[in-house]
């Protein structure tokens, strides 16, 4: 099974094999590119 989101609940981490958490280093965002279509949704 695989969950995705943010937030997750602690007893959920401890019930998992794997856990993964991807954070932004640099986002086009952060310097003001609005989000495009096509592209971003």
């Amino acid at each position: 099974m695989i969950i995705t989101g943010r937030g997750c609940h602690r007893d959920i981490i401890e019930l998992a094999d794997t856990v993964s958490e991807l954070r932004p280093v640099k986002h086009a965002f952060d310097a003001g590119i609005k989000a495009q279509m096509g592209i971003d949704y």
